[in-house]
């Protein structure tokens, strides 16, 4: 069974007469992962990766072989001090979707605050 936390996915809808969308940061679960669905047409898929640590941290999405040839793991360090890394944009999850339908990404630590950020394409 899978322990992994989910992710809430925060939409931006395009243009929005405030100009600005709050972003839903969530802690990572340094302990059994976390993951989020991605299974939507039409929108591209950020993930937002921000430590608010004193030292670098690093961050999994993985991966899977898909059409495209690509089969390689994304680990990335994120610097310290409140750095944000951006992973995409993603505008399939053929590469990226596990046996269970989702997302799965793995934090060295909880002081990585994970967003998920659902772009609608053409805005």
């Amino acid at each position: 069974m899978d322990r992994r936390t989910y992710i809430e996915i925060t939409p931006a809808p395009g243009c929005t007469p405030q100009g600005s969308v709050p972003i839903a940061w969530q802690p990572a679960d340094a302990a059994n992962g976390n993951s989020f669905t991605y299974s939507y047409t039409g929108a591209s898929c950020l993930v937002l990766a921000r430590n608010v640590g004193t030292s670098p941290q690093t961050v999994t999405i993985y991966s899977k072989p898909d059409k495209h040839g690509r089969k390689d793991d994304f680990i990335e360090t994120v610097p310290a001090d409140g750095a944000i890394l951006c992973f995409g944009p993603y505008h399939s999850a053929d590469a990226f979707r596990q046996v269970d339908g989702c997302v799965w990404l793995d934090a060295s630590s909880k002081s990585i605050m994970l967003a998920v950020i659902l772009v609608e394409k053409g805005r």
